[in-house]
């Protein structure tokens, strides 16, 4: 199932995204402020959707 499986993606200023192969959304951490921890967002920057790890 792809919508479980993650890759690495190589950004050119040297930090490296998660993605999920299935979505394409990315998995970050919040660096706005507003401590909201780790979230997914489409590739295309807008949705955000919060992501909580159990």
């Amino acid at each position: 199932n792809d919508s479980s499986r993650w890759y690495l993606k190589r950004l050119p200023d040297g930090k490296t995204q998660i993605v999920n192969v299935a979505t394409g959304l990315v998995l970050d951490c919040d660096s706005s402020g507003a401590n909201r921890g780790l979230q997914l967002w489409p590739a295309w920057g807008d949705l955000n959707q919060e992501f909580f790890l159990s």
